[in-house]
């Protein structure tokens, strides 16, 4: 019976699963639509790489699987289960066996995995290779498949910006093209090894080098295996984030729903973001239920001296060297980082301990001495920090309770408490709810932490989160989230104790086949400063309300086309709101067999200030950040065209033109434009064999 059933997938699969495009991915899961905060251009470049480097469900390890973005530990075990029970997986379709994943994860499982048995043996990213005739058996068995990657992008601005012109007060060291360069390996996803570099326009040369090696999931004996074996640049992940995390962070609309899992391990950097990395080495090593994870770093930053030069008052992550002010902070601070983690796993039952120890060549001096300034009291201050936690997980039947507690303690004497603790329920394939409770003190300092939070870091900040998540039917998926938050200590234009609140509420439909509807309602209530006219400051609601309408139609296989309406509303005084929309038209081509595709796209905006910006997702190149923001009275065009010739070779360009229609200059400082108007070109070239 099983065998016929699979029969009926491998013909019907194309049809009745689930199915969901990059593009799709990116708008829901890597950006909320109204936030672009410094990590986004990272995770999307984290995800995008793991789409072009798939797992086998027949083969990959628990390890390679919780990589899967959003996926859970039970949901692994299933997948893991399954497998074992019906010797492998024969089509991605036999996923909609498996009642612990539904529809929605399902897709997003098989945009990052593949299925390859004995009978069906496909390409691995568009190659296989074969050690070539001749070599001998015995060195031939030391040759698995492998995989590399050539890339090259460059980037041509057709304007000059303010830094660039003669008589510019701070001018550009180098020229305004951008260059970007990246080499990968990777053999049967076990050996991972790359380099990428970069020079950012403004620069004069290449600045930024990364470099890694790793080796994952060797077993080393019958119940010890190395998870991870990284040297170079790599990134961690322990707990939920409160005391270690330089890896993903998806913000709190996505990040609730991959609470579920503790303890992600170290991970390579193969980004372009010029931060929130370790330089050095790391393992991850289990021994039947217990696993040890230690690291050791060393690290050059960017930081802006004090007035004498004896401390930071703040670490600069931007990674641009442009002026001869930039190129001065260049590596004039040295981080040194230790630290390791011990997990337990007993079945359902998980903990870990982990420990953080940060020393900086100089101090950090936050300036705090000012009424102005006085919000950054408790920021990191000293060159010592160190950080301890405890994280668990237990699931029982259809309920999933986690969370993390940690210690802080800093060289100025300052020791801090954070929480963070949720509970999943999900009464069926269909259903998820969250409860998520967080505490952070105010006190609380982690150079490291990124964990759920709504401010930046882990730290001043109280909260309940509530979520729920449907598949009605087929047709039908609706998601709302509520927060309700406390900021005991001031913030940066809050000169007091505040509070604030957030709803969401999306709604999926599936008109057909060919043409589905996204509907988003957002709002954000945070209290903030304001001076009235008798110069007297009060705490008053700053609200920001956007809605999204969206239409995807699928004409053919080789056409489709996305249609997008974007609003908002920011009322803050008794003056009027601030208003601003968008609506902007997708258009995508690919020819059949896929060796050329064009996707091209028109966006008009119009808003009031600056401070009511549109995002919005925009085509774009491999690795290249998509989403855009919009604002003022302006027309946006971008056409980008894929040509592959050859197997394992694709050159790409990518031309964008925005027109400002009530504007004469565009942007401010060193990157203004004395034009309405700017035109860029983007070429890349990949070469995979």
């Amino acid at each position: 019976m099983r065998v016929l059933i699979i029969c009926c997938l491998l013909l019907i699969s194309p049809l009745c699963s689930a199915q969901m495009s990059w593009s799709t991915f990116v708008e829901d899961y890597i950006f909320n639509n109204e936030e672009n905060d410094n990590q986004t251009e990272f995770i999307y470049e984290q995800l995008n790489e793991l789409r072009l480097n798939p797992v086998n469900l027949n083969t990959a390890s628990i390890d390679q699987l919780l990589q899967i973005p959003f996926i859970s530990q039970q949901q692994v075990d299933d997948i893991i289960r399954y497998r074992k029970d019906n010797k492998e997986f024969q089509t991605a379709g036999e996923l909609m066996f498996i009642s612990s994943i539904d529809e929605r994860t399902r897709a997003i499982i098989q945009l990052f995995s593949f299925v390859a048995t004995d009978s069906l043996n496909p390409t691995f990213a568009g190659y296989r290779y074969h050690p070539p005739d001749g070599i001998p058996p015995s060195f031939r068995r030391l040759l698995p498949d492998s995989r590399n990657e050539l890339y090259a992008r460059t980037d041509f601005p057709f304007y000059t910006t303010a830094g660039k012109q003669s008589d510019s007060s701070n001018p550009f060291r180098g020229s305004r093209i951008t260059y970007k360069l990246r080499y990968s390996f990777q053999s049967q996803n076990s050996i991972f090894a790359g380099a990428q570099t970069e020079k950012d326009a403004g620069e004069r040369a290449f600045d930024y080098l990364s470099l890694y090696a790793m080796l994952r999931g060797v077993n080393t004996g019958k119940h010890s295996r190395i998870h991870e074996l990284i040297v170079g640049n790599f990134r961690s992940n322990f707990g939920l984030g409160l005391a270690l995390n330089t890896g993903l962070n998806f913000g709190k609309y996505t990040q609730s729903n991959s609470l579920t899992t503790i303890d992600r391990g170290f991970t390579p950097h193969t980004s372009f973001v010029e931060s929130n990395y370790f330089t050095g080495a790391a393992l991850r090593y289990q021994f039947y239920n217990f696993t040890f994870s230690a690291y050791v770093a060393h690290n050059k930053l960017d930081g802006n001296y004090n007035s004498d030069s004896t401390g930071i008052t703040s670490i600069k992550t931007d990674g641009l060297h442009r002026t001869a002010l930039e190129y001065s902070d260049r590596h004039n601070l040295r981080e040194f980082n230790y630290g390791g983690n011990l997990h337990f796993d007993f079945g359902k039952f998980s903990i870990s301990t982990t420990a953080v120890f940060t020393h900086y060549s100089l101090p950090l001096m936050p300036v705090s001495d000012t009424p102005s300034t006085l919000y950054r009291r408790y920021d990191a201050t000293g060159q010592d920090f160190q950080n301890y936690s405890l994280a668990y997980s237990y699931r029982f039947g259809k309920l999933q309770f986690i969370g993390e507690t940690a210690l802080s303690h800093a060289s100025n004497h300052q020791n801090g408490f954070a929480t963070l603790n949720g509970l999943v329920f999900r009464p069926n394939n269909k259903n998820n709810l969250q409860l998520i409770v967080r505490h952070y003190g105010a006190q609380y300092t982690s150079v490291h932490a990124n964990a759920f939070s709504e401010n930046s870091r882990p730290q001043n900040e109280q909260g309940i989160f509530l979520s729920w998540s449907s598949d009605l039917s087929y047709r039908w998926r609706i998601y709302q989230h509520f927060d309700l938050m406390r900021f005991p200590w001031l913030k940066r234009q809050v000169s007091g104790s505040s509070y604030g609140f957030e709803y969401m509420g999306q709604v999926d439909y599936a008109h057909s086949r060919r043409s589905t509807w996204l509907l988003r309602y957002h709002i954000k209530s945070k209290q903030k400063n304001h001076t009235d006219e008798q110069s007297q400051t009060h705490l008053r609601l700053n609200t920001r309300q956007t809605l999204k309408l969206q239409n995807t139609y699928t004409f053919s296989r080789r056409f489709s086309a996305v249609t997008t309406l974007n609003a908002i509303c920011i009322t803050f005084t008794e003056d009027n709101p601030e208003l601003g929309f968008s609506v902007s038209e997708n258009l995508r081509w690919t020819a059949i067999p896929r060796w050329f595709s064009l996707n091209g796209s028109l966006t008009y905006v119009d808003t009031d200030t600056y401070n009511a910006r549109i995002y919005n997702y925009e085509p774009s190149l491999l690795y290249s950040f998509g989403i855009k923001s919009y604002y003022y009275q302006a027309i946006r065009a971008v056409l980008v065209a894929n040509l592959t010739p050859v197997i394992g070779l694709t050159i790409s360009a990518k031309a964008a033109f925005t027109q400002y229609l009530d504007h004469s200059t565009i942007g401010s400082g060193s990157d203004k434009i004395n034009s309405s108007a700017k035109t860029d070109l983007q070429l890349q070239i990949r070469y995979v064999f």
